[in-house]
């Protein structure tokens, strides 16, 4: 299905780069009860919605953008704790390499992260904060 979508989509922008075709398609999905909170390792980015790739409109620029902007956790790497700061609260979610979630806890504003609460796990750490007004995603390396 995706190499049906990115065939369609070079259809429509002949001049499109492999980066343009991908982010179209990741970024134009959606997600439901079903796929749960995407990104996962079972839906991806989400489940395909060709119109809306098709429909979405095409960003150039050099400039980064930042989505994590209001999200702080220090220091990074870590051992034993690390300090979430936040604009605002939310329910934080800490994942494994393997997309297994090993905590789902409310936070205020300011949270300490211990690895006591995540059975002293070692390694790379995603962890997913979801506050009223925005999803916030980032890595963290527990040693």
């Amino acid at each position: 299905m995706v190499a049906g979508l990115a065939a369609l989509y070079l259809q429509k922008f002949p001049n499109a780069t492999n980066q343009q075709v991908k982010q179209a398609i990741m970024n134009c999905t959606y997600s439901d009860g079903f796929t749960g909170i995407v990104p996962n390792n079972v839906y991806g980015y989400g489940k395909l919605d060709g119109m809306a790739a098709m429909l979405c409109t095409i960003f150039t620029g050099v400039e980064r953008l930042n989505l994590n902007e209001g999200l702080k956790a220090m220091p990074n790497p870590f051992h034993g704790k690390v300090e979430i700061n936040l604009k605002d609260k939310g329910v934080l979610f800490v994942y494994d390499i393997n997309g297994k979630c090993l905590l789902k806890q409310n936070i205020d504003s300011k949270y300490v992260l211990s690895t006591d609460e995540i059975n002293e796990y070692k390694g790379l750490l995603l962890i997913r904060i979801l506050t009223e007004t925005q999803t916030y995603s980032a890595k963290l390396i527990s040693y």
